[in-house]
């Protein structure tokens, strides 16, 4: 199991994850702060949702606990990002009290996504001893 994990990691999976959790990062910096009430954000999703397509090529990790993680992380980061995205107003500058609503419930499962990624990455580091040279959620 460990060598085929260790495979995975070293033609592809290792730069996956680190790009996965660097456009993660990037993509919550436009999230809005709760200290400001009328915050103007900007969204961009455009590195995750790359990011994400990558993860997809990979196909899975062979130890079926890190899979779990991993493919949690990739279902959850794509369905809060899409919510995030179908809830910004078009032409408008506001968002309705429906709109709001939604934003926060894609934010809610964005954070799953993200705690899920770093599961992920410290079964991979704790289990089979892989992880990146430097932190990329320090880097992000």
């Amino acid at each position: 199991m460990t060598e085929a994990v260790t495979h995975w990691y070293e033609y592809g999976g290792e730069t996956a994850m680190v790009s996965l959790v660097e456009e993660a990062v990037k993509a919550q910096s436009g999230r809005p702060s709760e200290k400001e009430e009328f915050e103007l954000v900007i969204l961009d999703f455009s590195g995750l949702e790359e990011a994400l397509d990558t993860a997809r090529l990979f196909g899975s990790i062979p130890d079926p606990k890190t899979q779990r993680t991993w493919s949690a992380a990739i279902d959850r980061l794509d369905e809060g990002a899409r919510e995030v995205l179908a809830s910004a107003p078009e032409g408008r500058t506001f968002q309705s009290p429906a709109e709001a609503g939604q934003a926060w419930r894609g934010w809610n499962t964005f954070d799953e996504g993200l705690k899920s990624l770093q599961k992920t990455g410290s079964r991979l580091d704790r289990t089979f001893g892989l992880k990146p040279p430097s932190d990329p959620w320090e880097e992000g």
